[in-house]
């Protein structure tokens, strides 16, 4: 949700360059989407995770829950003047435009974004892939 925030902040400051939104979504995702990690992380890893959501989930109200569930902010993306990184764990497939094609964006917005991909990460490539991940966001800031 916070490449969400990012993006409508982007929207009304017209000195912001450049966002990165990293595994958010601008409309409802798709089935491709839905999982949380890779089935080969670790049990660790996949603890850690889990027991964050557990403790995040009474923070986010059944209005809030229920808006995610019909996201769309599409236009938002169509209005914003900025460059716009978006980055993607690849829920282990390694096909750059079935995971495209997986965002459900209109073509046109597509060929304006830079998209990128995290080779072996779900939803959180920065837990799962954090080295890859790393290169990305240093390849988009510097």
């Amino acid at each position: 949700m916070g490449g969400l925030v990012a993006l409508n902040v982007a929207r009304k400051r017209s000195e912001i360059k450049n966002i990165i939104l990293l595994e958010s979504y601008l409309n409802t995702p798709s089935p491709f989407f839905r999982n949380i990690v890779m089935d080969n992380t670790s049990d660790e890893i996949k603890g850690k995770i889990l027991n964050m959501l557990n403790n995040e989930k009474n923070n986010y109200s059944e209005v809030l829950k229920n808006k995610l569930r019909d996201l769309n902010m599409i236009s938002s993306l169509k209005d914003i003047n900025c460059k716009v990184n978006l980055i993607y764990g690849n829920r282990g497939i390694n096909n750059k435009n079935k995971i495209i094609s997986e965002l459900d964006l209109p073509d046109d917005l597509i060929s304006r974004q830079n998209i990128n991909i995290i080779s072996d990460s779900c939803h959180f490539p920065m837990v799962e892939n954090p080295e890859e991940t790393k290169i990305i966001l240093k390849k988009l800031i510097t």
